[in-house]
């Protein structure tokens, strides 16, 4: 079974890289303007329930079909995003018993290996159109709200650790559905937005790669509102609510909830004169059924410091509301609310390769995926996370 799988997995993808460049061969001049990228993320951390090592990879390819060019009407664009996975990533998937993320001792340092389940994923198809001589930006179809409302103030997208995700009931970046959401520029500085997006996780639990299209799923809806500001050309100011009325159930008392709601505020500052840069980010949950409560993370960013390369630093922490604290305490006795982390992490570019290693450092630990094995108090995280522009 395992072989066959492996080898179902090379076929997709050696049809899916030639499929892709013929098409970028052929019309990437045209109104069709095509990408394909490789994402890797390797794991090491050294307290693990499971195993200490694990890594995941993905093949994204993006299509932007310019309506303009194919007639004299401002018609705006259709986006396509499709994502495959690569090999070995068997340890994101929730019944595969050795799965790394449940062994970290806290959700923190577990949050930066998600489950990802199909192998293949449609996860966008939208219709994006600019209004009102480029004031109102609209997007319909099928996309994800962390596209738009949750910007990545890390420079690293593996470190931006925030729980108002789950909350939100957004699944990755790779999963699309039935959205529609607008952004209004009020002046060159400061923008309003808001957005719903549909609920779905059967499509992530039945694998159903984004290709159910249809409208009954009755998981209910994700509503945002949003302000931003922006500061200058690299820096800004971010704010929103949402409010998750899927139906939720509390793992303790068996009391089942909707409405989940809360909030999020975001900025980074580079500064003009100097290398340097600093980033905030405060969320809160405000439903006392959901099992994380919020974050709060803050760090700096020096340009041009390590051999001409950026390296940041940040410190933060996750929090777990009380009845999940009981859960974990049931477990294997640790009543510990309140996970607290430090990071640094740095990149390096060569053309379109780079490379993006950091470690992290996990201590007084939530054990927030409530594994039976001995408590893990302190944690040491290390990764690398790299990225290839392929065309």
């Amino acid at each position: 079974m395992i072989k066959y799988q492996n080898l179902k997995k090379i076929c997709l993808t050696s049809m899916f890289t030639f499929t892709s460049f013929q098409i970028w061969a052929g019309i990437q001049t045209g109104p069709l303007n095509t990408s394909l990228n490789y994402a890797d993320l390797a794991l090491y951390s050294k307290e693990n329930t499971t195993k200490n090592f694990t890594n995941m990879n993905m093949f994204i390819l993006n299509s932007t079909l310019d309506l303009d060019k194919l007639n004299e009407h401002d018609l705006g664009e259709i986006k396509l995003q499709f994502t495959m996975k690569g090999f070995g990533n068997q340890d994101q998937d929730p019944y595969y018993q050795n799965m790394w993320m449940s062994g970290t001792g806290s959700w923190s340092a577990g949050f930066l290996a998600s489950n990802e389940l199909a192998d293949y994923q449609l996860a966008q198809i939208s219709w994006d159109k600019s209004w009102l001589n480029d004031s109102l930006d609209t997007v319909m179809g099928r996309t994800n709200p962390r596209k738009y409302f949750l910007y990545n103030y890390c420079q690293n997208f593996a470190l931006c650790i925030d729980p108002i995700k789950g909350a939100m009931g957004a699944a990755g970046f790779n999963y699309g559905y039935w959205s529609a959401y607008a952004k209004y520029h009020m002046n060159d500085k400061l923008y309003l937005h808001s957005g719903i997006f549909e609920v779905n996780t059967d499509d992530w639990l039945n694998q159903k790669h984004g290709l159910d299209f249809s409208f009954h799923h009755e998981k209910g809806w994700l509503t945002v509102f949003g302000a931003g500001y922006n500061i200058n050309d690299k820096s800004k100011i971010e704010a929103f609510y949402f409010n998750n009325s899927s139906i939720n159930k509390n793992a303790l008392t068996g009391e089942r909830y909707k409405n989940t709601d809360g909030f999020n505020i975001r900025m980074n500052y580079d500064f003009v004169d100097k290398p340097l840069g600093v980033f905030a980010n405060y969320s809160h949950i405000t439903e006392n059924n959901y099992p994380l409560k919020g974050t709060w993370e803050t760090g700096i960013h020096c340009y041009d410091c390590v051999f001409n390369h950026r390296i940041s630093a940040k410190f933060g922490q996750t929090e777990l509301h009380p009845y999940y604290t009981i859960l974990t305490q049931q477990a294997n006795g640790v009543n510990q609310a309140k996970t607290t982390y430090l990071s640094v992490d740095t990149s390096f570019k060569y053309k379109k390769l780079s490379v993006a290693p950091f470690i992290q450092y996990f201590f007084s630990s939530d054990n927030f995926w409530l594994s039976t094995e001995k408590p893990i108090d302190q944690n040491l995280v290390v990764g690398m996370a790299v990225s290839l522009s392929l065309f």
